[in-house]
């Protein structure tokens, strides 16, 4: 009989375990499905009304930069953050659980990354991470890792000591995209980079801009763009120990020995070290 009730314990104490660590996973897909359905088309702005615009907030955090001298780019590898408000995506937290925060797929809900153009010369870029973070009042947090490569013309006068001036532009039509607006937020700090072999970033500059082309039909259209200046400067301490401190020495050699007294021995070996350095 004792047998019996600790076996009826256990398995009633099981249970509600199971079922304890069923129920926030269960909410959350019951709040997932009633958000996603009636969730509108996932390819337009989420709007309530016809005029609403909705803001999106930029936040670009650079990780890594590359620059290959001899092609001519610059291999920018960051974190894009974009931050806007969704009045689909809102719900009441005490009718689920008290959840109050969300991940949904990004291929389920509207995200702004399908209007966002790259306006940079001769760019290519890929995407390998992308998240959808949404609390209860609708506020989505979108953030993907990238590499986008963009035309960086070398400057190489001042080698080895030289500065180099990389632009990364993106963003998007004003006069397409009528209801979504993009602006900067926090601006990114260089702080945040890790710089590539050989290079050290001296600062980014970011600044907004809206850029009208001219079209067809005496029509116009406006682009708002973001615009991110990367500054950087060749680390020159290897190459200055391997060729400018020689060189520099060699015409010290030189210059001294032309001082010295030509009957006197110290001027020949002066010349002979000179002679042997240059070769």
């Amino acid at each position: 009989m004792l047998r019996l009730t600790i076996l009826v314990i256990c398995y009633t104490v099981l249970i509600e375990a199971d079922q304890c660590s069923e129920k926030p996973y269960t909410i959350k897909v019951k709040l997932e499905n009633d958000l996603l359905s009636a969730y509108p088309n996932v390819y337009e702005p989420p709007l309530k009304n016809a005029t609403d615009v909705i803001e999106v907030s930029v936040e670009l955090h650079p990780d890594y930069f590359e620059l290959d001298v001899h092609e001519e780019y610059f291999h920018l590898h960051a974190w894009l953050f974009l931050y806007w408000t969704d009045p689909h995506l809102s719900w009441n937290p005490a009718n689920y659980g008290g959840i109050e925060d969300i991940t949904i797929a990004t291929y389920k809900v509207w995200d702004p990354m399908g209007i966002i153009e790259d306006y940079s010369v001769d760019h290519s870029s890929t995407s390998s991470i992308s998240t959808n973070s949404i609390n209860s009042l609708g506020e989505v947090t979108f953030r993907t890792k990238f590499t986008e490569i963009v035309k960086c013309e070398v400057n190489v006068k001042r080698w080895p000591y030289d500065t180099q001036i990389c632009t990364y532009i993106f963003g998007e039509s004003i006069t397409e995209q009528k209801h979504v607006r993009f602006y900067l937020s926090t601006p990114s700090q260089a702080s945040f980079v890790q710089p590539g072999p050989g290079w050290k970033l001296n600062s980014v500059q970011i600044t907004e801009l809206d850029v009208v082309h001219p079209c067809g039909n005496n029509e116009e259209t406006v682009f708002h763009t973001i615009k991110f200046v990367f500054e950087i400067r060749r680390e020159a301490a290897g190459i200055a120990a391997i060729i400018v401190i020689p060189c520099l020495t060699l015409v010290t050699l030189s210059l001294v020995s032309q001082l010295l007294d030509l009957n006197e021995h110290p001027r020949f070996v002066l010349l002979l070290v000179s002679i042997y350095g240059h070769f």
